[in-house]
This record gives C-alpha cells, sequence and structure tokens, in this order.
C-alpha cells in the first residue's frame, strides 16, 4: 500500500546492537541504510525513530512485512500517516505541510499467535533543500527531476551588480513544474520562498524586477503532485525581463484543445481557422486570464502557447465562445498556424448511438499534466427543459466523466462535433456525462 504526503523519506535501521532498539528503548534509523528488524507478539511493537535536519524538504519511508503490520508516523505525539498491510511508502513533504525539522517516532505493530513473529524491513532516506548544481544562465539547461529526489531539484546562481532583472522560464516540460527562489544557497521551505511561481501550467516563468538584489539565490525546480517517473525539464534563466522565443514544433495536431483560465482546467473545440474555441462557460468564468495549449505530439501533454479571451457567453447553456489573441507572453499571434477545425452535426443523435468524448482530464497519467484523452461511450438517453432562455435538449452519455473534461467534444462515428461536455450528473450506480448538442449552439457562433 502507497501513501503519497509528499517528498522523500527512505528509513533504515542500524545493524550495530545499541541500535536495535527493543521493548525499553526505541531504535535509532539513519539514511540510506535498510534494516531488518523481527516483531514478536509481545510485547507485539517495535519503535524506531528518525531526524529531520532543518534543510530538509522531504523524506521518504518505506517498510515491507512478512505479514500484515500497522504502522504509524508521529511527531510530537501526533499521527501524521498511518497504514496496515504487507507494504508501505510515504512522503513528507515541506510543501504540503508534513514534515518538519526535528524528531519522529515510527511504531510498528503486530497482533499474532503465540510464538508467531513477522519480520519487516525499513528504508528512509531525506531530501535536501541545498543548491546542488549551478545554474548556467542565457542559454537553455536541462534537468532531469526523479522520484528518487522528490521530484525536485535545487540549482545555485549568482545575481551581479546592475542587472535589470532575473528572469526564469520553464521552455519544455512533461508535468506541471513551480519554481521557488529563496536567497542564499537553499529552498528549505518552498512554501516560504521570497519568489514563487506556481500556476498549473508547465511553461512557468518567474521574473523578478525592481527589488532584485544581488548576491547568491537558490533555485528550486519541482513538480509537487507527481512521484511516479522521471519528467525532463528544459530551462531558460537570463538577467532580463523579455520573454523567450516560442519553439515551433509542428503543425496542432487535434481541434480539441486544454483550456486553462487561473486555477481552473478543462478542454475546449476549435471551430474556425481563426483560433476561435467553443468550451463550457463554468471552465473561463472568473478567470483573469485564459490559457490554450494544443497538441502537437500524440500522446505528450498539450503546448501552452496561446492567450485567450472571452467574446460570447450564454448563461442558460453554460458555453462560451472564446478567441485567440496572443502567444503565451502576450506577443502578436504567429502567422501561418493551420488550425484544425470541427465539423458539427446538426441533426438530433439516436439514443445508443455510438459516440467518443474527447478532452483533457488530469490525474489519469504518470504525469501531473494531462494528454489528450479519448473514450467510447454511448448516447444513454436525452432531456428537454425549459428555463428562462427557451427550451434545452441535453443529452446524456455514459461513462467515466473526470475534471477537466468539461468544454470538451463529443464526436460521432463520423467525426462530426455531437456536443459540448459541460457537466456530470452521479448516483447510486454510476455517473453520466451532460451534453449541449451542436444544434442547441447559437448559430452566430457557428458563422462568425
Amino acid at each position: 500500500m502507497r501513501i503519497l504526503a509528499g517528498i522523500m523519506l527512505c528509513v533504515a535501521f542500524v545493524s550495530a546492537d545499541p541500535f536495535q532498539g527493543g521493548a525499553d528503548f526505541p531504535a535509532m534509523l539513519f539514511p540510506g541504510r535498510e534494516v531488518s528488524a523481527r516483531v514478536e507478539p509481545q510485547p507485539g511493537v517495535r519503535v524506531f525513530t528518525f531526524s529531520v535536519p532543518p534543510s530538509t524538504v522531504a523524506a521518504r519511508l518505506r517498510v515491507r512485512a512478512g505479514g500484515s503490520v500497522e504502522v504509524a508516523v508521529r511527531r510530537e505525539g501526533r499521527v501524521v500517516a498511518r497504514t496496515v498491510g504487507e507494504g508501505w511508502e510515504v512522503w513528507l513533504t515541506r510543501w504540503e505541510g508534513t514534515l518538519r525539522p526535528g524528531t519522529y517516532v515510527v511504531e510498528v505493530g503486530y497482533e499474532g499467535g503465540v510464538g508467531e513473529g513477522v519480520d519487516v524491513s525499513l528504508l528512509f532516506s531525506l531530501v535536501s533543500g541545498e543548491a546542488s548544481f549551478d545554474i548556467e544562465t542565457g542559454r537553455p539547461v536541462r534537468l532531469v527531476l526523479s522520484p528518487e529526489q522528490a521530484m525536485c531539484t535545487v540549482g545555485r546562481l549568482k545575481v551581479p551588480q546592475g542587472v535589470p532583472a532575473l528572469r526564469v522560464d520553464v521552455l519544455d516540460a512533461e508535468g506541471d513544474v513551480d519554481l521557488f527562489l529563496a536567497p542564499g544557497t537553499a529552498v528549505p521551505d518552498p512554501r516560504a520562498a521570497s519568489h514563487r511561481a506556481t500556476t498549473p501550467l508547465g511553461r512557468e516563468s518567474l521574473v523578478v524586477g525592481e527589488g532584485l538584489a544581488p548576491g547568491d539565490y537558490a533555485l528550486m525546480v519541482a513538480d509537487l503532485r507527481v512521484l511516479e517517473a522521471p519528467e525532463e525539464v528544459v530551462l531558460l534563466v537570463r538577467f532580463e525581463e523579455s520573454p523567450p522565443p516560442l519553439e515551433a514544433r509542428g503543425p496542432v495536431l487535434s481541434p480539441v484543445v486544454q483550456v486553462v483560465a487561473g486555477r481552473s482546467m478543462g478542454s475546449g473545440v476549435l471551430i474556425s481557422k481563426d483560433g476561435e474555441i467553443l468550451t463550457a462557460l463554468h471552465v473561463v468564468e472568473g478567470g483573469e486570464e485564459v490559457v490554450v495549449a494544443v497538441t502537437r505530439e500524440e500522446g505528450m501533454p498539450p503546448d501552452e502557447l496561446f492567450r485567450a479571451e472571452v467574446i460570447l457567453e450564454d448563461e442558460v447553456r453554460d458555453l462560451a465562445l472564446l478567441r485567440l489573441t496572443a502567444d503565451l507572453y502576450g506577443r502578436p499571434l504567429p502567422e501561418g498556424i493551420d488550425f484544425p477545425v470541427v465539423t458539427p452535426a446538426f441533426s438530433e443523435v439516436r439514443v445508443g448511438s455510438r459516440i467518443t468524448l474527447v478532452g483533457y482530464p488530469p490525474g489519469v497519467g504518470l504525469r501531473s499534466r494531462p494528454v489528450e484523452l479519448r473514450l467510447p461511450s454511448l448516447v444513454a438517453g436525452r432531456e428537454r427543459v425549459w428555463t428562462e432562455g427557451g427550451r434545452r435538449d441535453l443529452l446524456k452519455v455514459s461513462g467515466w466523466i473526470g475534471e477537466g473534461m468539461s468544454g470538451g467534444a463529443v464526436f460521432d462515428e463520423q467525426g462530426r462535433l455531437v456536443g459540448i461536455l459541460t457537466g456530470r450528473i452521479y448516483d447510486g450506480w454510476g455517473g453520466l456525462g451532460v451534453v449541449v448538442a451542436a444544434h442547441e449552439v447559437p448559430s452566430d457562433w457557428w458563422h462568425r
């Protein structure tokens, strides 16, 4: 059983007799040293302790047992992690508030029959917030965020006297990368960093202009959400405020795009070559800035390339029409982009018809940023309701509808757009998606 709570913490037992612990005193655990021990039914509990230095940002504790054991991790008497099973791995991190400097106690309990016992092994490790390498400036630098290092890395950089600004840009990332900058040579607590960039975007940017003091700084690059597989990040650090160029890596492959508005994430559908996008209104409602990401490589997260604005709203149908206005950094749209667009199916689709749902739900892959997902489905039913704005024709579709799918596309077997996903309905046996049919979209939105 694996519990994800934050950063890495590998626990180990000391093999020297004074540190093995027993009924009267706990065993000391040290980073990177795996230790085996035996838990007997009487007294039934083995106790271990480990210490977390002030510079630690994450810790991982791994427990393996020959039978079912109960494991509890405590700090100052309060349980911060607990489980029951034969295998367990817990991550404690500064950013999730589960890790602080000090002493922790690990209790391993076993209830067996008379004369029985169980063998256990523990491994404990720490991840430091101290800078471990020098960051080159003025050129792209490729980094790897690894699960063994809690998906974070910390580098050193020196700000010279008289530079106008410091700008850090993530040029490419497979996950939702965040940036944390602190004066000195360490970032012991990302939440307390003097400068942070923590949007849901992969192409994160951090700019420090007024008030930038010369001296040493530590920069943490981290994906705080995923601890499953290594991720590559391309970073550019410069002493200027102007944004970097956006690399063109190929054509846009899909008319279904990801839409990010503040902390809200959803999907949208390109309906014109000029870059107009149909989405659900609740995805962009209240978002100060709207970022649009497009798929240019199959199986990879979409590229965050564009800014968009809301040009039309329909509150009754929960629809919004967007228009691309600039590139990610606010510069004029590049010329010559060939946007694929959908063909709407204005005829009514029959109940039982095969359809495909397309969107960008987070959390269903190995990365913290989603890839385009295509789900086979069926039209499970339709419902006509009367509202202040008149009659509405809603479709109900079967299947799992995750967050991030709102605003996504529903295609028929001919690849035509049947409608836009706008919501979910849950009941005792499962869930249904709510779809606004294509013929329900205001007619002037299709022909602008």
